[in-house]
C-alpha cells in the first residue's frame, strides 16, 4: 500500500481522468509553462473539490512546500530533459525511444507527486455544510493561484474554465 494509502490511488485516478480532458490538459500545461504553476497541485485542488474539501491557505501552503523540492529536483528536470532532447540532438537524429523513456519516467515521478499531495490532504475534512464541487474547485484554485502569484483577475477565466471542464458531465 502507498504511503498515503488509498488516497494516493484515488487522487492519481482522478488526476489521470481529469487530465484526459483536452481543456483541462491545455489549461494545466499553459499554467505550468506561462505562470510556473504545478499541474499536480492544480489537479489536487480539483480533487479536493471533488471530495467536498474547501481548502485553507495553510493547506495550499503545505502542499506546495511538500511537493516543491520533488518537483524542482526530480520531475522538473525530467521534463526539461524530455523537452530538450529532440532540439539538442538535431532534426536528423532519432530520439523517439529516448523521448518515450523519459516521458514514462516523468509520469512515474508525477505519480510520486500524487502520493505527496494526497498525503498532505488526507486528513482534510469535508466542508460543512456540503458544497458543490464546482464552487469548491473555483475557491481552491483561487487559493493556489494567489499563493503562486498568479493575479486573481488574470486567473479568473482559467479557474472557471478548469472547474467547468473538470466537472462537466462526460
Amino acid at each position: 500500500m502507498s504511503r498515503s494509502g488509498t488516497h494516493g490511488d484515488a487522487f492519481w485516478s482522478f488526476a489521470l481522468a481529469a487530465y484526459e480532458r483536452r481543456t483541462v490538459r491545455e489549461i494545466c500545461l499553459r499554467l505550468q509553462d506561462d505562470h510556473g504553476l504545478d499541474v499536480m497541485v492544480v489537479l489536487g485542488c480539483l480533487w479536493a473539490a471533488d471530495r467536498g474539501l474547501r481548502l485553507e491557505p495553510a493547506q495550499i501552503g503545505a502542499v506546495v512546500a511538500a511537493v516543491g523540492p520533488w518537483q524542482s529536483k526530480v520531475t522538473g528536470r525530467l521534463r526539461l530533459a524530455r523537452r530538450s532532447a529532440r532540439k539538442l540532438a538535431g532534426p536528423n537524429t532519432e530520439t523517439g525511444s529516448l523521448h518515450a523513456a523519459i516521458l514514462g519516467t516523468e509520469r512515474a515521478a508525477e505519480r510520486v507527486t500524487a502520493e505527496i499531495v494526497a498525503g498532505v490532504l488526507a486528513t482534510t475534512q469535508p466542508a460543512k455544510p456540503p458544497e458543490a464541487p464546482l464552487g469548491l474547485a473555483i475557491f481552491n484554485l483561487k487559493l493556489y493561484f494567489e499563493r503562486a502569484g498568479y493575479p486573481t483577475q488574470a486567473g479568473e477565466g482559467d479557474r472557471l474554465d478548469l472547474a467547468n471542464a473538470a466537472f462537466a458531465r462526460a
